[in-house]
């Protein structure tokens, strides 16, 4: 249980840099609206940003490190480990049907995601 891959972490990052870019927004634009705009209250405004990006980064890294330990096989469903052995079969925790070829590729492109290239 306590081996899950920590996407709950990185998804709190993403929603909270968000979040946090709304609110520095509306803070920005009332700060102004009052012509009252000192160079630190740009800082301040900045923390809550960069704390959730800085949760959004360790989030991923976390979750990168823990994918790569265990060669990406991971259950889509419930984040559990899969146990050596048999490419396919029932995931021990939720029971849930896997593949390990199709959840390591599944798990890959969301975390290194191919791009086009531009190159003719």
């Amino acid at each position: 249980m306590a081996d899950r891959i920590p996407s709950r972490l990185h998804t709190i990052g993403v929603y909270g840099s968000i979040l946090s870019l709304l609110i520095a927004m509306a803070l920005f634009a009332a700060m102004t609206w009052r012509d009252h705009t000192p160079q630190a209250m740009h800082l301040l405004l900045l923390a809550p940003l960069l704390c959730f990006w800085l949760l959004y980064a360790v989030g991923k890294h976390l979750t990168v490190s823990r994918l790569e330990r265990h060669d990406w096989h991971v259950c889509l469903h419930c984040h559990y480990p899969l146990p050596a052995g048999p490419d396919e079969g029932t995931c021990p925790e939720c029971g849930d049907r896997y593949s390990k070829e199709a959840t390591a590729r599944v798990w890959t492109d969301r975390y290194y995601p191919k791009f086009p290239s531009t190159s003719a």
